[in-house]
C-alpha cells in the first residue's frame, strides 16, 4: 500500500499522497505526465488516496437504492440489507449478503457481468487494491498475468502484495492509457467511463484530482 511504496523507494513513510510521492509513482511505473496524472487521480477516489484495501459493504438503505440497480428494483431488500438511520455500520454478515446479491452474475445484465458464478463470489471478489479489481474474471486475469494462482482462493494477496500492479495491469490490458492524451475533462470523463463504467461515479472529483495531480506532477523537478 502507500506506506509500503514509500518505505520501498526511499521516502517519508507518511501515508501521505504528495509531491515527492506522485513524482516517484510516474518514476517507477514509467508513466507519461498524463498517465500519472490520470493514475492518481482515478486511483485516489478508487481507493481513499490508496489506504483501502478492500471494498466496503457498509451501505446505508438510500445508499444501496442509488447505487445498485438491484436494489432500486428491489426496494423491500434495500430496507432489509442496508444500514439503518441508528446503525453505525453493518456487520460484516450482512455486507457479505450485499455484495453476494449485487455481484452475483445471474443478478447483472447483459454486458456487467464479472464472471461470478459460483456462490459467494461476490463477496470474496469485491473491489481489491488500488484500482478495486471486481469479479472472478477480473481476478483471473490478474492471476493468469502474475503467475500467481493463489489470488483465486486468497483475493487479499492482491492487496497485499500487488495493490499498486494489479490497477497498472488494469488500465493496460484494457487499453486505458492509451485515452490519457491529456487531462481536459472530456478525457477524464472517457477515463471515468473505463474504469468505471456508465455509472461515471465522483466524475467531477475524479477530474478535479486528476487536475490536482497533473498539476504537482508539472512542478520544476517533474521529469517530463
Amino acid at each position: 500500500m502507500l506506506v509500503d511504496f514509500q518505505k520501498n523507494n526511499g521516502l517519508l513513510p507518511d501515508g501521505k499522497l504528495g509531491e515527492k510521492t506522485a513524482k516517484k509513482m510516474r518514476e517507477v511505473f514509467k508513466m507519461t505526465i498524463f498517465e500519472a496524472a490520470h493514475f492518481l487521480g482515478q486511483g485516489s477516489v478508487e481507493s481513499d488516496f490508496f489506504q483501502l484495501k478492500r471494498e466496503s459493504g457498509n451501505y446505508s438503505v438510500a445508499l444501496l437504492r442509488s447505487t445498485f440497480s438491484y436494489y432500486r428494483d428491489r426496494p423491500q431488500e434495500a430496507y432489509a440489507d442496508g444500514r439503518g438511520v441508528n446503525e453505525k455500520s453493518l456487520s460484516i454478515q450482512r455486507q457479505k449478503i450485499i455484495f453476494n446479491k449485487v455481484y452475483d452474475d445471474k443478478n447483472r445484465k447483459p454486458g456487467y457481468k464479472l464472471g461470478n458464478t459460483k456462490i459467494g463470489d461476490g463477496w470474496l471478489f469485491r473491489g481489491n487494491a488500488a484500482g478495486q479489481t471486481t469479479g472472478r474474471e477480473e481476478h483471473q486475469d490478474l492471476a493468469n498475468h502474475l503467475k500467481d494462482q493463489s489470488i483465486m482462493t486468497n483475493p487479499d494477496v492482491v492487496w497485499d502484495k500487488y495493490y499498486f500492479e494489479a490497477f497498472i495491469f488494469y488500465l493496460k490490458s484494457k487499453n486505458v492509457f492509451g485515452k490519457m492524451k491529456d487531462v481536459s475533462r472530456q478525457s477524464c470523463n472517457t477515463v471515468t467511463l473505463a474504469i468505471n463504467g456508465k455509472a461515471m461515479m465522483h466524475a467531477l472529483l475524479r477530474y478535479e484530482r486528476t487536475q490536482h495531480y497533473y498539476n504537482l506532477l508539472n512542478l520544476p523537478d517533474a521529469k517530463k
